[in-house]
């Protein structure tokens, strides 16, 4: 049996505890099985077999941080360039009686878009049965625009559309995307909605991003985007109208209707939201229940939850939410705040 051979063995044999990885022992030293993985996942590569023996002596054993610390940094790492967008991977998708500009390489979204001409068919489907001509939709969150040029295709030149994304290569196919479509009922807020006007740290993972509190350590800002923050209430225009609001900010949910107050009061807009626990501990640092209590602070708001393309009524109750998304087995399930009946 070759050394690789053998190695492949220790590394990937399973013992029976690691069936449940939420359960195992978190180690801050590199391991062997460490080691590779930087090798398969930073550098996109198996490590050759002179190499190997040198880069198990010099890591196994450091912290983790510093282990990947060294392989982030490496000039081979930087030369794969993976953030950077290549105008060949650029295609003009059609969809329905619009366009859109996708990057085909994004695999949080362009891949669907390209390949299945839709993107979350749920929503899709939602956005089609809820909109119509003059109406005013914020999305919040718009990524590449999927949404955004969906809406502006059904509210129509009376309508108005804003879209709110924070992430500068979103930004641009979202403003390719409106030149291309001429829809001049988009408006595009190149910012993150949030609770307040400030400056927060922005990290992406393809077309997908999360926002942070600018703070922490000198290397963790200088590595980090910074962006500018403000509330929908002073976005929006207090004469407008608002219909529908789509909002997916990776756990900042909370944040941004805590700077709805004044629409949200003012309208009762339909509210789709993405609606991850985990994620909006992490961003927002408030419970699943504190975040749907924003919304019970409205006596005529209910709840809803997806069954592929249909809604199920929870009503008022909070826990018939969190119930459906435990019983999901996914990180993340979207639910539809109104006050209407479906």
């Amino acid at each position: 049996m070759s050394f690789f051979q053998q190695l492949k063995e220790r590394l990937f044999a399973t013992p029976p505890e690691t069936h449940e990885p939420w359960n195992v022992n978190y180690k801050i030293s590199a391991s062997e099985a460490d080691v590779l993985a930087c090798f398969r996942l930073i550098l996109g590569r198996n490590p050759g077999e002179q190499e190997w023996a040198g880069h198990k002596s010099a890591m196994v054993g450091k912290p983790l941080s510093d282990v990947v610390l060294s392989y982030l940094s490496s000039t081979e790492f930087k030369v794969r360039d993976l953030g950077a967008i290549d105008s060949s991977n650029i295609q003009i998708v059609p969809i329905a009686d619009y366009s859109l500009y996708v990057p085909i390489n994004d695999p949080q979204v362009g891949m669907a878009v390209y390949r299945d001409r839709c993107y979350e068919t749920h929503v899709h489907t939602l956005f089609e049965r809820l909109l119509k001509r003059g109406d005013c939709v914020l999305d919040i969150g718009a990524n590449i625009g999927y949404f955004t040029c969906l809406a502006a295709s059904k509210v129509g030149s009376e309508g108005k559309v804003f879209a709110f994304e924070p992430y500068s290569e979103n930004v641009k196919m979202l403003f390719l995307s409106k030149k291309f479509n001429d829809f001049k009922q988009i408006d595009i807020v190149p910012i993150a909605a949030s609770a307040s006007r400030d400056l927060c740290l922005f990290d992406n993972s393809g077309s997908n991003g999360f926002i942070r509190e600018m703070s922490g350590s000198v290397n963790r800002i200088l590595g980090s985007t910074p962006v500018f923050s403000s509330t929908i209430d002073a976005i929006v225009p207090p004469e407008q109208a608002v219909d529908l609001i789509k909002v997916d900010t990776e756990g900042a949910e909370f944040l941004v209707m805590q700077g709805a107050k004044r629409v949200l009061t003012e309208h009762r807009p339909t509210i789709i939201s993405e609606f991850s626990p985990e994620a909006l501990q992490a961003t927002s640092q408030v419970s699943a229940e504190a975040y749907l209590d924003e919304f019970l602070a409205f006596e005529d708001y209910r709840f809803y939850v997806f069954d592929h393309l249909s809604l199920v009524p929870c009503g008022r109750d909070k826990q018939r939410v969190i119930q459906h998304w435990q019983d999901s087995g996914v990180e993340h399930i979207d639910i539809v705040i109104s006050t209407e009946d479906y």
